[in-house]
């Protein structure tokens, strides 16, 4: 039997197109983002530094980078059936 440890944390409980969460283990953290729908979505990002996230695996080719890291709108534009994994370590 496989045992994932960390801890996991659901970033969009309510959305009903995007399932949005972090996964944490001692001092690295994968964020993951899952668009399930075929149209394209605008997701809003809670507030936290993604800057400090590296983009690791993706469906797409050059996802676009993650939107207004600066500002307090925090979107990402997510294709249809898109998947994204960063990592921070």
């Amino acid at each position: 039997m496989m045992q994932i440890y960390g801890d996991f944390t659901i970033l969009s409980p309510e959305h009903e197109q995007v399932f949005a969460y972090t996964r944490a283990l001692e001092t690295s953290t994968a964020f993951v983002l899952l668009n399930f729908q075929e149209k394209d979505v605008s997701f809003s990002l809670p507030r936290e530094d993604w800057t400090t996230y590296k983009f690791v695996l993706g469906n797409y080719r050059d996802p676009s980078v993650l939107e207004g890291m600066g500002s307090s709108s925090q979107r990402v534009l997510l294709k249809g059936y898109e998947g994204r994994v960063y990592v921070r370590s």
